[in-house]
């Protein structure tokens, strides 16, 4: 099935000005946000263009074009590699990146804006790298708001929106997608209106009384959701009412990768429901918070990644490279730790897996009932 990089190879010569911005320009610039332009100058009062990032950043690189099957490129700075050679792209505009990383606030942020020919501008927000901190501020969530990387949204935007009078798309993937939305709630109602659409894909979702919160009410007509078949990420927390599933190529939590995400025209290619593990993922994740109190899902939080940190691995690719190693330094790091807190984890796991047996026997017996019809888009409830 095609993609996001067949998307550019078919539609790279059909500018903007001569067919619009849509949703799957959206997800390709979501993935400029994961790219690095720390030394190529995109700030605030230096704009710089797409084909000529791209020249700055691999310059190292003899064939850039060589490096799309490599795994020493994530997704984003491949897509950003193909882009180059899009009239659609190549030409528009990079400003105001931002990269923001602090272990001691359990902060991993970054974004980029690009200006459109037309005079509106796309804010694309970074999603979790691989970092053991950027995992650790995705699961902070779980009790609290805002975290960090939700503030450097606010800002973020604000600072946008300022300096720039047009149209603005909003968009992120996985945790991007997250800080997209919460970076809407504190806009006034001019800047609510200058909002074309905020696009999560694949992102987690908030707390139960963010969901109900007027701030999320107010800009919820504005949100477009996507996930693929088998989401989990996006299963984390609660979502508004509607999304939209797209087919992906991948299996279980790689679909989280949007290289898998089938592409037909400017549009994805739909699936018509979640399959089993997204739907118990999120109904177990949902029990868990709801019968855990805020502060026993802090303290376990900061365990668990106080436990992880141990072996002094600063992400989870350094895990890999001596697992006996790792695991034996856990393992060390979890006996050390006093007989009544390794009660409270236990009891705490023990809550966990008993959660998630009620919401698998309680999906079996939902599947057992009849069923009126199955809709392509829908929310969980």
């Amino acid at each position: 099935m095609t993609n996001l990089m067949d998307y550019m190879d078919w539609r790279g010569d059909i500018t903007l000005e001569q067919d619009g911005f849509n949703v799957i320009d959206a997800l390709i610039m979501s993935q400029l946000s994961y790219v690095d332009f720390e030394n190529v100058g995109p700030d605030a009062g230096n704009p710089v263009c797409i084909k000529d990032a791209v020249a700055r950043c691999l310059k190292q690189y003899e064939n850039p074009d060589e490096m799309l099957d490599s795994q020493e490129l994530n997704e984003g700075q491949k897509t950003f590699i193909r882009m180059r050679k899009c009239d659609r792209y190549r030409n528009l505009k990079l400003v105001f990146y931002s990269q923001k990383f602090s272990e001691e606030k359990a902060m991993q942020f970054g974004a980029v804006t690009i200006l459109l020919d037309d005079g509106s501008v796309v804010a694309a927000f970074r999603g979790t790298d691989g970092t053991i901190t950027g995992w650790e501020e995705d699961f902070n969530l779980c009790y609290m708001m805002p975290v960090a990387s939700q503030v450097e949204a606010d800002k973020y935007l604000g600072c946008v929106m300022e300096k720039f009078a047009g149209k603005v798309y909003i968009c992120g993937h996985s945790k991007g997608g997250n800080l997209a939305i919460y970076s809407t709630f504190h806009r006034s109602d001019e800047q609510i209106m200058r909002i074309g659409r905020i696009y999560s894909f694949d992102g987690p979702g908030f707390m139960k009384e963010v969901i109900e919160s007027p701030e999320y009410e107010r800009i919820s007509p504005k949100i477009e959701s996507y996930l693929p078949q088998s989401s989990i990420v996006g299963m984390i927390m609660y979502s508004g009412d509607d999304y939209n599933i797209v087919h992906s190529d991948a299996h279980g939590i790689m679909q989280h990768f949007v290289l898998s995400w089938n592409v037909i025209g400017k549009e994805f290619v739909p699936d018509e429901k979640l399959k089993d593990v997204s739907v118990v993922f999120n109904s177990a994740c949902r029990k868990w918070i709801d019968g855990i109190s805020p502060k026993e899902r802090r303290l376990f939080i900061h365990i668990v990644f106080r436990i992880l940190k141990a072996p002094n691995a600063g992400s989870f690719n350094e895990y890999s490279s001596n697992l006996i190693k790792t695991a034996n330094s856990i393992i060390k790091s979890y006996g050390s730790l006093d007989k009544t807190t390794r009660r409270m984890i236990k009891r705490i796991v023990a809550q966990m897996i008993k959660m998630s047996r009620e919401s698998i026997s309680e999906h079996i017996d939902e599947k057992k009932k009849p069923q009126a019809g199955i809709k392509g888009a829908h929310g969980v409830k």
